[in-house]
């Protein structure tokens, strides 16, 4: 539908309304013309088929049938473009989503805002090729449609026609002005319409892509997001049961950080993951021939009647090894941090400024529980749960980053205690001529080594630490990992029983990367940042 609907830019519409008559109108009002040609096949199908219309299972065939009657009937037709191509499209504008029909699948987008009936974007990753941005006008990462719905009341249409489809039990109106949830197996969407938005705006949605990317540790170093020592860290950290805390805002890439780690795991590890309404992770193995499923794997989503918290109380009589909870957002904070202090390993993710900020945001969902416990001991038992945070954030070049990763424990004195361990360093920034950030350069620095508590945790379970101190306090890290990681990491994994078997062994960890630095182009305006 993407190349059809690039024709009809540049394309004329020519119409005749009676076939007896031989005259043509020809217009290069194409977005005009076809708003109208719709409209006069909706009416038309609704009064002659209603039972079509009004029901989403029809026949897809008969109903473009119907589609292409109309269009003989009246000599209809695009230049350039054939009665078959039109009928396709026609049938998209009234069955399917409209414009944003070949959006919602594509692997490269991330977001489609509908701001109002008149102003479409369109929100891509970083990793949309050079060759499809400049093809379709991505500018850092954004494409605004050029085109628009042909009315307030169209827009609205395709939107509850879209959650019609998906079943979410009701549709936009002054009594429902807003609703959010989820369709497909990947997409959450919040829309909204009159009274809480401008009338003559029509609708508001912001449909966003869950997890569009599966990503592995070659592609968090190669687009710099960790390097492989800071990967290898938190890799060693869920294998030797530490629980770890991920935070950032949304799209800073928590998630596909968390996919990628438990993908790590090895099959006989039992993984639970809790996610609210929609169903992000995707860790099921199958076999070669896709007969039969591998790993031990389990994936809930919260309902009505289940919320996290109720779920994660299940989850703990199944004997999992690892507990993945989607987000910390409410009284569950309490749960889960119980859930740690009782042996489980958890990973989870917050919202918040940073690391020491998301212990602060931790215990004060805690409080909605509404126990008799003071926040000073709240935030102690936060801390005690998660020994490792790590923040996540997506920079002004778009490009996403872990930028610091911490280390909390209780001292001699019982008093909290928040170390960082990596950070990363913004050294350079490059501007384009319109003064947008294109590029960050930066370094990832090893401020503090890890504690005495936590590498005797490490040491029971059979860790050398050596490979903590592979790069010392105050150093850079080297971009590349040491064989002597992989090495370490699959001696690790035979020394925990539930892990020593053949099939755990991690494979190709830590292998050696040397590519060539690659030259900038078109990159003016280079300023340092100071330190």
């Amino acid at each position: 539908m993407s190349d059809i609907k690039k024709r009809l830019r540049k394309e004329k519409v020519v119409t005749t309304d009676k076939p007896q008559n031989n005259n043509e109108v020809q217009t290069d009002s194409v977005n005009e013309e076809l708003y109208r040609l719709e409209d006069q096949i909706r009416n038309y199908m609704i009064n002659k088929y209603t039972k079509a219309v009004n029901n989403p299972d029809f026949d897809e065939e008969t109903y473009k049938s119907y589609i292409e009657q109309y269009l003989k009937e009246r000599g209809t037709r695009i230049n350039s473009m054939n009665q078959r191509q039109l009928v396709e499209y026609m049938y998209d504008q009234l069955r399917g989503y409209s414009l944003i029909t070949p959006f919602l699948d594509d692997p490269d987008v991330e977001e489609v805002n509908i701001n109002s009936w008149q102003d479409i974007t369109i929100e891509y990753s970083s990793s949309v090729s050079k060759a499809k941005a400049k093809r379709l006008g991505i500018v850092d990462g954004l494409l605004t449609l050029d085109k628009h719905f042909s009315s307030p009341e169209n827009a609205k249409e395709i939107v509850d026609k879209l959650l019609r489809k998906e079943e979410f039990g009701n549709k936009l109106d002054r009594g429902t002005p807003i609703i959010r949830g989820h369709f497909g197996t990947n997409k959450r969407i919040t829309a909204s319409c009159c009274p809480v938005l401008d009338k003559d705006r029509g609708v508001q949605a912001n449909i966003r892509m869950i997890n569009p990317q599966t990503m592995g540790r070659e592609d968090f170093i190669k687009k710099g997001t960790a390097t492989s020592e800071i990967y290898q860290f938190l890799l060693g950290c869920l294998l030797c049961r530490l629980s770890e805390m991920f935070i950032g805002e949304t799209s800073s890439g928590k998630t596909t950080m968390l996919s990628s780690l438990l993908g790590e795991m090895p099959n006989e590890t039992r993984i639970i993951t809790i996610e609210n309404e929609t169903r992000e992770f995707d860790l099921v193995r199958w076999n070669e021939d896709k007969t039969k499923i591998i790993n031990n794997v389990i994936h809930w989503v919260t309902t009505e009647k289940y919320d996290q918290e109720k779920l994660l109380e299940y989850a703990l009589t199944t004997n999992p090894k690892v507990i993945c909870l989607a987000e910390m957002k409410s009284e569950e904070a309490f749960a889960v941090s119980e859930a740690c202090r009782t042996g489980h390993t958890v990973l989870t993710t917050i919202h918040a400024k940073n690391c020491r900020a998301a212990y602060n945001r931790m215990a004060t969902l805690c409080l909605l529980k509404g126990l008799d416990i003071s926040y000073e001991i709240l935030y102690n038992l936060c801390i005690e749960s998660f020994p490792i945070a790590v923040m996540l954030r997506q920079l002004d070049d778009k490009s996403r980053k872990i930028v610091e990763i911490t280390e909390s424990y209780l001292d001699e004195n019982h008093k909290p205690q928040t170390k960082t361990i990596y950070r990363f360093k913004t050294t350079e920034k490059i501007y384009n001529d319109a003064g947008d950030v294109i590029k960050i350069n930066g370094e990832y620095i090893k401020e503090n080594n890890l504690s005495e508590r936590l590498i005797k945790e490490f040491e029971e379970l059979g860790f050398d630490t050596e490979f903590l101190n592979d790069t010392k306090a105050g150093e850079t890290i080297k971009s590349a990992a040491t064989d002597d990681i992989m090495e370490e990491l699959e001696e690790l994994m035979g020394n925990i029983p539930e892990l020593n078997t053949e099939s755990s062994k991690i494979t190709n960890i830590g292998t050696k990367r040397q590519r060539p630095a690659k030259e900038r182009v078109n990159m003016p305006q280079k300023r340092s940042v100071e330190a």
